[in-house]
């Protein structure tokens, strides 16, 4: 029989669930550190979703020195305005892109690989190269990929 002179002791306290979008919990001192940037001029870009990884931006230069090397003379050469019109939103996509350092060093390598190939008049090796690129990287080249296939197309036809 309990003594009414003694209070009961009262139940420990429910813990409460975390709240929704808190903030994640302090990480412990022990914790390993984040790992060193990478050498030379390669960076990882991963705060944004669906961000670029492995950004060389020498590389994307050098691919950006090909574009604007072919560009003119594509755009010279197009009969067909239409044509024309999509690949020069999409030339403007991927300019930005390359002079932003927003293309992955794969890609960049791509780049460099098909517009070589195209200026030695390697038409297999840049449609090995894009077809490579388009089988790895679709997610990456989706918005300009015509663009690159309206150039080695030109190319083909006009002996670029």
């Amino acid at each position: 029989m309990p003594n009414p002179s003694v209070p009961a002791k009262a139940a420990p306290p429910t813990p409460m669930p975390p709240a929704r979008n808190a903030p994640p919990p302090p990480m412990a001192a022990s914790s390993p550190a984040m790992p060193p940037p990478m050498g030379g001029n390669a960076r990882k870009v991963a705060d944004a979703p669906g961000a670029v990884q492995n950004v060389n931006e020498a590389k994307c230069q050098e691919a950006l020195q090909y574009l604007e090397q072919i560009i003119p003379a594509y755009e010279a050469g197009e009969k067909n305005q239409k044509v024309l019109q999509d690949s020069q939103q999409k030339t403007a996509i991927l300019r930005a892109s390359l002079e932003n350092n927003q293309v992955s060093e794969p890609v960049c390598q791509g780049l460099i690989d098909i517009f070589g190939n195209l200026q030695q008049g390697n038409m297999q090796g840049s449609r090995q190269a894009v077809n490579m690129l388009s089988q790895k990287s679709w997610n990456e080249i989706k918005d300009w990929f015509n663009l690159i296939k309206a150039i080695i197309n030109f190319a083909q036809r006009s002996g670029l």
